[in-house]
């Protein structure tokens, strides 16, 4: 909250009702199977009033497992580092997109369920944007994911004739 309004996490005055919160945890506590406990603002705010929060509780369930291929395509090059990126992102927003209709719930804010390292991505770029054969881009689960997230993902470029599809 206070890096969404621009403001230090001290100066973010949070309230929330104790008899929820109890709830949440004996929920919890008393449950056999893996739960979360998702929390988020009651309502809207302005910047300098209170947040009241609220909590949710949900089912922690498997979604992806590790290593697991989540988006495969081939692609035409060539690219440029601005069409790499555009195409690269346009795939992510595919993962997205089968991530949150496969059961991850996403950032209420952005709307995103996943994680890719910032140095990968830039790599994938600058892989793209040479790449001078038709080839295959594949984006992986790199963790076992659940209901709550995050998706961590990793991106593999190969040229397609030397690829192997799977049967």
């Amino acid at each position: 909250i206070a890096l969404r309004l621009g403001l230090k996490p001290e100066d973010v005055q949070v309230t929330f009702d104790a008899e929820d919160e109890n709830e949440a945890i004996q929920d919890c506590t008393e449950s056999d199977s893996r739960l979360f406990i998702r929390i988020l603002a009651a309502s809207n705010i302005l910047v300098g009033e209170t947040v009241r929060i609220k909590y949710e509780v949900h089912p922690s369930q498997p979604i992806f497992s590790e290593n697991e291929l989540l988006l495969s395509e081939v692609v035409f090059p060539p690219f440029d580092e601005s069409q790499a990126e555009a195409l690269l992102h346009s795939l992510l927003k595919k993962v997205n997109e089968k991530a949150v209709s496969a059961g991850v719930l996403p950032d209420p804010v952005n709307g995103t369920v996943g994680t890719l390292d910032a140095n990968d991505f830039f790599e994938a770029v600058q892989k793209l944007s040479g790449i001078v054969n038709i080839s295959v881009i594949r984006i992986y689960s790199q963790d076992k994911a659940f209901t709550e997230g995050p998706v961590r993902v990793f991106i593999e470029i190969s040229d397609y004739e030397t690829s192997k599809f799977p049967e």
